[in-house]
């Protein structure tokens, strides 16, 4: 693994037998590395609407270059709420490190249906929590703390 937090141990746990990872407003690209590295994902599709993030990614990806195939990745900058999901149970979607305002307004994209979903809003928790309630969405909850902080993780399907 590269550089890793407690955050992100955790949601890699929760990854297993994916076909697609979607690390979605990757940031980093931690999660989709470590998810590569660890063998939970056969590919990953990194999406941010952020250059200098995507940058960051191919940085990481240098690091690693080694242990993964680079076949494996793909680089989409894009506003993830415009994206054309691959809709299959055997992916699955993490979104993590943003605002539950912005993780619902993705959520709201026709192509994300029948995909496992991480969840991981760093702010606001009650707006998703909320959001996947009044929609009916079938969710477990569990939480991580790092540097005294308890961050909730939401797991759909």
């Amino acid at each position: 693994m590269i550089k890793s937090t407690a955050r992100i141990n955790a949601i890699i746990d929760f990854i297993s037998d994916v076909n697609i990872l979607y690390d979605i407003c990757c940031d980093h690209g931690l999660i989709g590395l470590n998810a590569l590295i660890a063998n939970k994902a056969n590919s990953v599709v990194f999406i941010d609407i952020s250059l200098p993030s995507l940058n960051k990614v191919k940085f990481n990806l240098d690091k690693v270059s080694d242990k993964i195939s680079s076949s494996s990745i793909e680089l989409v900058h894009l506003d993830a709420i415009n994206y054309s999901f691959i809709n299959t149970e055997e992916n699955c979607l993490v979104i993590a490190g943003i605002g539950a305002h912005l993780l619902v307004k993705i959520l709201n994209n026709e192509c994300i249906q029948k995909q496992k979903l991480i969840l991981v809003p760093h702010s606001h928790s009650e707006v998703l929590e909320s959001y996947l309630t009044d929609k009916e969405i079938r969710f477990s909850k569990s939480s991580v703390k790092e540097k005294s902080r308890s961050y909730p993780i939401f797991l759909v399907k």
